[in-house]
């Protein structure tokens, strides 16, 4: 059985995403997602202004989101946690960062898309009052190259 990390608010922070902390972003990027992002797809990210916060321990990386502010709507793009530290309340510490934000920005909506195999994120997202609204047929790859549904998911503010 593995144990899992401890960590206390006291251990954690959050701030911007700098192209120094893509090493750590990546690695947790591969460990927990079904497609990973290129460092390609981060650094456009970072270069054309999105909202792109990492939760941090110290220098570690511990957690990341990535969302494009559009007119008055937000996209939440990517959201990651270490697999090691999944199940700690990180995701939620991610989510009230960007509601957070998203308020700040006088934000009216939040999107996101999610797979549609992946319901402890969908669990997550309708704690957070997140309400599905469309299903985009085949939206995503797979690893063997078939395609998977979307749900697609909104929050007003």
């Amino acid at each position: 059985m593995t144990k899992k990390t401890v960590l206390t608010a006291q251990d954690l922070g959050l701030c911007d995403m700098q192209t120094s902390h893509l090493g750590q972003v990546l690695s947790i990027e591969r460990q927990v997602q079904v497609m990973p992002w290129a460092r390609l797809s981060f650094e456009q990210s970072l270069n054309r202004g999105d909202i792109c916060r990492l939760v941090v321990s110290g220098v570690k990386v511990a957690a990341f989101h990535v969302c494009s502010a559009v007119m008055d709507e937000v996209h939440l793009l990517n959201i990651a946690v270490a697999a090691e530290l999944q199940g700690t309340g990180l995701s939620h510490m991610l989510l009230d960062d960007i509601v957070t934000n998203a308020k700040e920005m006088a934000v009216k909506k939040i999107f996101l898309e999610v797979r549609q195999s992946n319901t402890r994120a969908q669990s997550l997202y309708q704690k957070w009052q997140f309400e599905q609204i469309a299903v985009r047929k085949k939206y995503y790859r797979t690893p063997d190259t078939h395609r998977e549904d979307a749900l697609v998911y909104v929050r007003l503010l």
